[in-house]
């Protein structure tokens, strides 16, 4: 498998994964209906558009300038959010496994989307990829 291909494989599948998650987690607070279930709502809901947004990217969907602006900010977003998820569930004495696994997730999906907006490919068998 390609670079490239093997690249879009797995951000792919981390949207995937994402998204699932985030719809487990929308539903789950929706249910349990804990103080402030609505903005982990309204994060996950971001997290899937952000998701299907690169997604698009990916497929050819979208194109121009400001989708790149866009999806690039939402990646930052991402990585944000997951990084602090993590270190959140880390510092307190309660332990929740799944925010690590999402939080992971996050971080992995934001980078390889950087990675996939600005590293090209190498061109050859030799050939180094160029940053810019």
């Amino acid at each position: 498998m390609r670079y490239d291909a093997a690249m879009r494989t797995a951000l792919t599948g981390v949207c995937c994964f994402t998204i699932a998650a985030s719809c487990w987690i929308a539903i789950m607070s929706i249910v349990l209906g804990r103080p402030g279930y609505e903005i982990q709502v309204a994060l996950a809901v971001l997290f899937v558009v952000l998701s299907l947004l690169t997604l698009g990217m990916l497929a050819g969907f979208l194109a121009g300038a400001w989708a790149r602006v866009l999806v690039t900010l939402g990646a930052a977003g991402v990585i944000t959010a997951g990084g602090r998820a993590i270190a959140l569930n880390l510092s307190r004495p309660h332990f929740e496994g799944y925010a690590v696994v999402i939080g992971t997730a996050l971080v992995v999906q934001g980078l390889l989307t950087l990675w996939s907006l600005y590293v090209r490919p190498p061109s050859g068998p030799n050939s180094a990829a160029p940053i810019w």
